[in-house]
């Protein structure tokens, strides 16, 4: 188990982050309508684990990410109902 910081909060894991990072995804598809495959590259190759404007995005785990986002687009239908 990952120890708390100075402040008493546990940093995020992987996984965790992967679900974040998800949720961030899948709203930007939402909203700029661009698909499972260019926002999987987009957040793979610029946003996980990397600097944005000073910010750091924490390291996730690619492949819990892609598996959330491509199991969101395929249950779609189901999940709006």
């Amino acid at each position: 188990m990952t120890e708390p910081t100075a402040d008493g909060f546990r940093p995020a894991n992987k996984r965790g982050s992967a679900r974040l990072a998800a949720v961030q995804a899948l709203y930007q598809m939402d909203v700029a309508g661009t698909g499972l495959l260019e926002t999987t590259a987009e957040y793979e190759l610029f946003r996980l684990g990397k600097e944005i404007d000073g910010e750091l995005y924490r390291d996730a785990d690619p492949q819990w990410f892609r598996a959330i986002l491509s199991g969101v687009v395929e249950d779609r239908r189901r999940l709006i109902r």
